[in-house]
């Protein structure tokens, strides 16, 4: 469907997220810098400074993250790539739904390039979704070519579209490839800084 509101792009929320690398000050708003194109799902499971009860990280370039990331009870994780694709090899799942939270937001380059969201197709779960929590892509939110369901409970939104690539064969009669679950429950955990910030002035009688 199309779109004509505000663009809430990487661009706005990098705005409103840390602006300084928690090496530098970890007492302020800070993000845990990630210096190599990939990490495993543990680097996310556990470590890093939080802030606030949320672990924010930060890539400049692409980011492949390989295995499977179960964040556990209160784990909070809120991953910002910039100028560079996400890929997703494993699954991303919320141990404890309404208490846990997983979001990540992906940006283009300088250029206009990258800024999508890549799941392989081996991220898959038979009665489980393989994927929780908020996917934003300034371009392309692309589920990956295979013959296995994709389960997402939660919210994906890509400013370059979404690309369904799985196909059951037969199966498609009876169930879909691509399932979109939306879960209310992360309203509940959204971090307030990424939250508008709009002031309004009115006048009113004494």
């Amino acid at each position: 469907a199309s779109y004509l509101g505000k663009n809430y792009s990487y661009l706005y929320f990098s705005k409103l997220g840390p602006q300084i690398d928690c090496a530098d000050d970890a007492d302020k708003l800070c993000y845990n810098n990630l210096l190599l194109p990939s990490i495993t799902g543990g680097d996310l499971n556990s470590g890093g400074t939080p802030h606030r009860g949320y672990v924010w990280y930060k890539r400049v370039g692409d980011l492949a993250i390989n295995g499977n990331v179960n964040l556990v009870g209160d784990r909070k994780v809120i991953l910002l790539v910039e100028g560079g694709n996400l890929t997703i090899n494993g699954l991303i799942n919320l141990q404890q739904p309404g208490v846990g939270f997983f979001m990540t937001i992906v940006g283009k380059d300088v250029n206009g390039q990258k800024g999508n969201i890549i799941v392989d197709p081996s991220v898959t779960h038979p009665n489980q979704p393989g994927l929780e929590g908020m996917f934003l892509a300034d371009n392309v939110f692309s589920t990956g070519s295979g013959s296995n369901k994709l389960w997402v409970r939660g919210s994906v939104v890509a400013y370059g579209g979404i690309v369904l690539l799985r196909d059951l064969g037969n199966g498609n009669a009876s169930a879909p490839a691509e399932l979109f679950e939306y879960n209310p429950a992360l309203l509940f955990t959204y971090p307030r800084e990424l939250m508008r910030r709009n002031m309004r002035w009115k006048e009113v009688a004494p």
